[in-house]
C-alpha cells in the first residue's frame, strides 16, 4: 500500500534520464540531517574548566526509501543502484502550483530488494545519500528555451537562449528535441549555470548535438 496523507510525490531521474514517479511504490519515506561537530573551548584564564564550544560545519542529508516489492520496481532501482548526480523532486504536498518543491540531485545506495517480510510481503529499501539541495514552490511551468548546441565534454556544455538561472547555482530541468549528440541528452538532469547562456548536464558527451529545447521546473 502506497503512502498516503497529503499526495507526496518523490521523483526520481532513471538510468535513462526520465524523471520517474516512485511514490506510489513506497510505503515509507525517511528523512535524516546531521551536521559536522567540530569541539573547541575558550581560553579562560583561572577557571576551573574551560569552556566548551561546539561548531556545527557541513549538513549531511539523506532519504530512505521503502516500500513493495514489483519487477518493475527491480528493473528501475537495479538500474540506478550506485550511480552518483542522480536528479530528484521532493513534493511533500504534492505537485500543485504553490506548493514546496525540494530539488536537488543524490547518489543511490545499494539496492535491497527483494526482500520477503513477515506475513509474505516482498519489500525493498534503498538508501539516497543527498548532495545538492534547493527549495522552492511549485510554479505554472516556464516557456521552453532553445537549446543551440552541446559541447564534447565531461560534463557536456550546453549553449543556449537566456535561461534566467543564477550563474553558479543548479535547477532541475527537461531537456528535448537535441540530436545528433552522443549519447542522447534529453531527459532530466540538474543543470548548472555558468553564464547566462551556457550551463553544464553531468553527461559524458563525446559527440556534440544540436537544437532541441530546456525547460526549467
Amino acid at each position: 500500500m502506497a503512502i498516503k496523507g497529503a499526495g507526496l510525490s518523490f521523483k526520481l531521474a532513471s538510468a535513462a534520464y526520465t524523471l520517474t514517479e516512485t511514490a506510489t511504490w513506497l510505503n515509507d519515506l525517511g528523512a535524516d540531517a546531521s551536521a559536522d561537530e567540530l569541539d573547541g573551548t575558550v581560553f579562560t584564564p583561572g577557571a576551573t574548566a574551560p569552556i566548551k564550544v561546539t561548531l556545527y560545519g557541513a549538513t549531511e542529508r539523506s532519504y530512505s526509501l521503502s516500500g513493495r516489492w514489483s519487477p518493475t520496481v527491480e528493473t528501475f532501482f537495479s538500474a540506478l543502484s550506485g550511480l552518483t548526480d542522480v536528479a530528484y523532486q521532493h513534493s511533500p504536498e504534492g505537485t500543485a502550483v504553490g506548493k514546496t518543491l525540494i530539488y536537488g540531485s543524490c547518489n543511490v545506495g545499494a539496492w535491497s530488494g527483494p526482500v520477503q517480510e513477515v506475513g509474505g510481503v516482498i519489500g525493498f529499501t534503498v538508501p539516497l545519500k543527498v548532495n545538492t539541495r534547493g527549495v522552492k514552490v511549485w510554479i505554472t511551468p516556464p516557456a521552453t528555451i532553445a537549446i543551440t548546441s552541446s559541447s564534447v565534454a565531461d560534463p557536456t556544455v550546453l549553449t543556449t537562449a537566456a535561461h534566467g538561472i543564477t550563474i553558479g547555482t543548479s535547477e532541475v530541468v527537461t531537456i528535448a528535441g537535441h540530436t545528433g549528440s552522443t549519447p542522447s541528452i534529453n531527459g532530466t538532469f540538474l543543470f548548472t549555470a555558468l553564464t547566462s547562456t551556457t550551463g553544464t548536464i553531468p553527461v559524458n558527451v563525446t559527440v556534440g548535438g544540436t537544437g532541441g529545447t530546456l525547460q526549467k521546473y
